[in-house]
């Protein structure tokens, strides 16, 4: 379920500081819908540093899809760690440390695929527009 923004519930579970066992459950469903990206390039890893989400529900984000903390906004071309440098978020400390770049592994633990042929396009787009910075 996708938006005319191209957001799903996982970027509005982050907007609206849903328990953390609603990102779980989001994520059971569908691993990789943490790797949609909404039309201005935003994965829900950014959306929930942005809103300060639980500690817990930025863990899971990342675990189910640790790349996300090297993808840049594509407006503003904003890592995770920049916005919330950006915009003085008081994230924990161990949460910080996840959100770095330097400190990720790929982990891709689902073996089903809910993301949209848009969001493959989006991402094919997105990396050949990085590559040619």
């Amino acid at each position: 379920m996708v938006d005319k923004g191209g957001r799903i519930p996982l970027h509005y579970a982050s907007v609206g500081r849903a328990k953390e066992s609603v990102f779980h459950l989001l994520l059971d469903v569908c691993a990789k819908s943490a790797q949609q990206l909404d039309h201005t390039g935003w994965l829900p890893l950014h959306v929930a540093v942005r809103y300060n989400a639980p500690s817990g529900a930025i863990e899971q984000i990342y675990k189910a899809y640790p790349d996300a903390v090297k993808i840049r906004t594509s407006k503003g071309g904003m890592t995770p760690a920049a916005i919330n440098q950006a915009f003085g978020l008081r994230l924990q400390e161990h949460t910080l440390q996840l959100i770095q770049p330097s400190i990720n592994s790929t982990n891709l633990n689902s073996s089903r695929n809910c993301v949209s042929p848009k969001h493959k396009l989006l991402k094919s787009s997105n990396a050949v527009h990085n590559s040619r910075m």
